[in-house]
């Protein structure tokens, strides 16, 4: 039954918002019965909601996580206790278009832990660790060191809904528009529209948790503007930039 309500509703759907009122038109059943339907597929991660009361099928791409970081992730997790977080493009990664001539990857962890888990990161990898650098450190850095990876080590408060070491893509593509935006890593610009673009387009982002960190992070107006200008490029649900 639920594989017939699942077609019914992609067969009509397919690239489309719509609400609780739809499905129950679409498929000629109650409020309450359409509301179970929408559960249950949002359960099996058939459908997303962006914004609260619009649903999209959702897509099956899912996100991999580079190697490296889940190796760095799964010894942290086996060795320390203190709360951290790999954020920015230690999650993003896959939706870079190029391959970068640095992998720059981010690790938030609480206040005070910052060398901890430099000593545990360099420990495992071979991936140069810098706490809490300006951008002329990093430049300074890499004009010495040949290096394809970095780990830049922050320590804040900043881990809504992080879960097992991992922000969320949200969280992350947050993190990663901070650091750029306040020139903090060498990053394109341009490159930081492209991933919020391929996050939209795959209805990876759920613009709920998206201003409730952008919030957290004291930026959400920013990102709304931002989210505005993107509008101009690729279609965000209406009820997002009221």
């Amino acid at each position: 039954m639920m594989k017939d309500y699942y077609k019914e509703i992609k067969e009509h759907f397919q690239n489309k918002e719509f609400t609780i009122s739809n499905v129950c038109e679409v498929l000629d059943v109650a409020e309450s019965t359409a509301y179970s339907i929408i559960k249950r597929m949002k359960k099996r991660n058939l459908i997303m909601s962006p914004v609260r009361g619009i649903f999209v099928l959702s897509n099956p791409k899912k996100i991999s996580i580079p190697s490296d970081i889940n190796m760095m992730r799964n010894h942290l997790l086996e060795t320390i206790t203190r709360t951290f977080s790999f954020t920015g493009l230690s999650i993003l990664e896959p939706f870079l278009h190029h391959i970068p001539f640095v992998s720059i990857y981010h690790l938030f962890v609480e206040p005070g832990s910052a060398e901890d888990f430099k000593e545990k990161v360099k420990h495992i990898s071979k991936v140069v660790v810098l706490i809490e650098p300006s951008l002329n450190d990093i430049h300074l850095i890499l004009e010495k060191i040949d290096a394809k990876k970095l780990v830049i080590i922050r320590e804040n408060k900043y881990f809504y809904a992080s879960k097992n070491g991992l922000h969320s893509k949200e969280g992350a593509f947050v993190d990663l528009y901070f650091e750029v935006t306040r020139e903090k890593i060498p990053f394109i610009r341009g490159d930081v529209d492209e991933i919020f673009k391929s996050l939209v387009l795959n209805n990876l982002i759920n613009f709920s948790h998206l201003f409730k960190y952008a919030n957290e992070r004291g930026i959400k107006n920013e990102i709304k503007d931002y989210l505005t200008k993107i509008a101009e490029d690729i279609e965000i649900p209406k009820k997002v930039l009221k």
